[in-house]
């Protein structure tokens, strides 16, 4: 599935690390041991469909859980 032709892994990518790059932002985007994380867990696989992110299971916050 593409949308606005991207695939789906393309598009989280541009979203998240590629953003925060852009925005000359090193500490956004990634997710590494020794970083502060803000995670969001969705279902389905959005590598295949970003269908799922309408579907949010967990949420975390600064390594706390809020859903």
């Amino acid at each position: 599935q593409q949308v606005l032709g991207e695939t789906p892994v393309e598009a989280l990518a541009h979203a998240t690390g590629i953003a925060a790059q852009i925005a000359r932002r090193p500490d956004l985007g990634l997710l590494e041991e020794g970083r502060k994380a803000n995670i969001v867990a969705f279902s389905g696989d959005l590598t295949q469909s970003l269908d799922g992110l309408e579907h949010v299971v967990q949420v975390w916050k600064n390594g706390k859980a809020y859903k």
